[in-house]
């Protein structure tokens, strides 16, 4: 779900949706006009960029630095305080996050001087706010940390309730759900005498899903239940669709699969009703799942082809989300050159004297160049406009769609404590190139008892248990090969709990034929490389299969790398049957499974790639450590090979003990 977080409370923000109409705005935009230039006039250039934060993110924008300009020539501390932290926010929405750090540490600094202990607290919210978009935690809680100290000085009520919530989303994103819990319901308490609904409504949703996480399902009913009353109090159709959402996937983690398609069936209702792409998906993904559950097959393709094109129509947002931070920035660093300008000369008088004397004196070939450049910065200028006007409307819904495409892939991935219960010794080192990635981790188990058709090569007793483990590379990294990634999986667990088929090297081969049956066979190589793990706990024995991907073994100072297929799952230039391999069960040897993104990785004294042999003899060399010891050596080694250069592709590597 799309996280609840409560950064300004003092301020309008982008996550509270800011309802108004546009001939509200242009009043107070034509009073703004004419206004003496005053504190009032501050405030009111400030309501306005408020206003306009849901719609209009250049023209909010604006109008804060005009707040801003003003704030300083009147030198007010607590207005120009005011206007640093709402640029600083909108800085930081179009990923600016420097000059939003620089104008959050600005305010700090004016707080401190001026002993404005409530505007203090606000000022460390927002700067915690920033890191937290960041995913730099440690930083986020610090800053949180301190301005809920300074909320409780200052009896901040309202912002201390929200800085609570924050530091409760906080510790449930890093799985301490019972010091989130803690959070949650002082937030709680304070919403309650504040009366503040939707914030209620927000505070109960994150106690349903850490009390889902832990399978506390009857408190987790109770918890959607109040928020779902408290949605309805505030009238915010996208918190109560997120609420049924949140319902649906909570009874479908129940196995309570008619009271899910009813919840998710209502959250795509409401979703739809109010625009939200996000909540779109959640519902239509929740009802995929349910559906494959019921065994309605031909539903759950509708269900997912309709996520499909729901997702596709939120990656077509962020890349437009690219075009218009650009055309923010361009927009901003050009005021900034034109204000650094104007500091240095005495008048505007001054400034046309200046430019008539260069023109006066120029090359003329210098003058045509500047007559050239003018036209083409204008007409760049209008289309970029025109753009702008297409994509406001829509800026609100890109950065909850990356958030929660993260959630669809932290909650597809395999559970650790599941992973544990079928192999207690193994390691993960999994870190994607951007928020989502392409690579991924999954596991079923499955209880065989009988000597069907379906059984996998090697000799089986009736009652097999079988745990299935792999280690994957989707086409593409970042969002692309998220989505990627969904199919995958969801085509893996289709094979082995659906189809009941449990060969590696079929499971492989039925995958492929369902990629290009959904995507297309025109010349698109979309699928992936990887390995498939199938371990006989019961007559001790393995079998796998691998595309593109070599399994290495080591036992003592040993190491073997193991047969693989040269063939992708998906469109390739092979499309032989995958081959279904056995490999002996080994006590105490340990398993290596890996993709290609840490061999990728350029870096060292000459900016190469780390290359396959040197990872090999890295995991041989330290393969008698302790695992949780050999992940910190593999992550050490790959941060300092890696060193300032950028991450080239995700890095999936996995080690299991025997």
């Amino acid at each position: 779900m799309r996280p609840h977080l409560l950064l300004g409370i003092t301020l309008a923000l982008f996550i509270v949706r800011p309802v108004c109409s546009q001939p509200r705005v242009d009043s107070l935009m034509a009073v703004s006009k004419t206004a003496a230039p005053d504190t009032n006039k501050v405030k009111l250039l400030l309501k306005i960029s408020s206003l306009l934060q849901g719609s209009n993110v250049q023209q909010s924008l604006n109008f804060a630095e005009q707040a801003l300009e003003l704030a300083r020539k009147l030198n007010h501390p607590v207005l120009l305080v005011k206007s640093l932290n709402t640029t600083g926010h909108i800085y930081d929405y179009v990923n600016l996050k420097e000059k939003a750090i620089m104008h959050h540490q600005e305010a700090i600094k004016i707080c401190e001087k001026n002993d404005l202990t409530r505007e203090l607290g606000d000022s460390y919210n927002w700067l915690g706010g920033v890191y937290y978009n960041r995913a730099d935690y440690a930083k986020a809680e610090e800053y949180w940390t301190t301005a809920l100290e300074l909320r409780i000085r200052s009896g901040n009520e309202k912002g201390y309730a929200g800085t609570l919530n924050n530091l409760g989303e906080l510790q449930r994103l890093k799985g301490r759900e019972y010091t989130a819990l803690g959070y949650y319901k002082r937030a709680i308490a304070m919403n309650t005498v504040l009366k503040n609904d939707l914030f209620l409504s927000i505070n109960w949703t994150n106690i349903g899903l850490v009390q889902t996480t832990n399978k506390n399902f009857e408190e987790a009913d109770t918890a959607f239940q109040k928020a779902l009353f408290f949605a309805g109090k505030a009238n915010d159709v996208e918190q109560s669709a997120l609420v049924y959402n949140s319902f649906g996937h909570m009874h479908l983690k129940h196995d309570n699969f008619n009271a899910a398609m009813k919840s998710f069936e209502e959250g795509l209702k409401l979703a739809t009703q109010c625009g939200s792409l996000v909540e779109k998906a959640s519902a239509l993904d929740g009802l995929a799942q349910t559906c494959r559950k019921l065994n309605r097959s031909n539903e759950a393709y509708d269900y997912l082809a309709q996520f499909k094109t729901v997702s596709d129509t939120m990656n077509d947002l962020a890349k437009n989300r690219q075009v218009l931070d650009v055309s923010i920035r361009y927009d901003t660093e050009k005021r900034q050159r034109e204000l650094d300008q104007l500091k240095t000369e005495k008048s505007v008088a001054d400034l046309k004297e200046q430019s008539r004397m260069i023109a006066i004196y120029g090359l003329m070939a210098g003058l045509v160049l500047v007559i050239f450049t003018a036209g083409s910065l204008f007409y760049h200028n209008r289309t970029r406009r025109k753009l702008n006007i297409q994509l406001n409307e829509r800026l609100l819904e890109i950065n909850k769609s990356i958030n929660y495409a993260q959630k669809i892939q932290n909650t597809l991935l395999a559970n650790e404590t599941f992973i544990r219960e079928n192999i207690a010794n193994h390691f993960i080192f999994f870190k994607s190139k951007d928020i989502v990635s392409g690579d991924f981790y999954w596991a079923s188990e499955v209880q065989k008892r009988d000597n069907s058709k379906f059984q996998p090569e090697g000799s089986r007793g009736p009652d097999s248990e079988l745990f299935y483990l792999a280690v994957c590379d989707s086409t593409g990294h970042g969002v692309p090969g998220a989505f990627m990634s969904l199919l995958n999986i969801g085509f893996l667990s289709e094979a082995i709990n659906e189809k009941k088929i449990l060969d590696t090297g079929q499971i492989f081969n039925y995958v492929r034929q369902r990629l290009i049956s959904v995507l297309g066979n025109e010349g698109q190589k979309d699928g992936f490389d990887g390995i498939l793990m199938c371990f006989d706990k019961t007559a001790k024995t393995i079998t796998y299969s691998a595309a593109n991907n070599c399994p290495v073994i080591v036992n003592g100072s040993e190491m073997i790398e193991l047969s693989y297929d040269k063939m992708p799952v998906g469109v390739g230039e092979k499309t032989d049957h995958f081959k279904t391999y056995t490999l002996p069960w080994q006590e105490g040897a340990t398993l290596y499974l890996y993709t290609d993104g840490y061999a990728d990785q350029f870096g060292g004294p000459k900016g190469k790639k780390f290359m396959y042999k040197q990872l090999n003899e890295l995991i041989k060399q330290n393969a008698g450590q302790a695992l949780d010891k050999q992940k910190e050596i593999l992550e050490g080694a790959f941060n300092s090979w890696r060193g300032k250069l950028e991450q080239v592709d995700d890095i999936c590597i996995m080690g299991v003990k025997l």
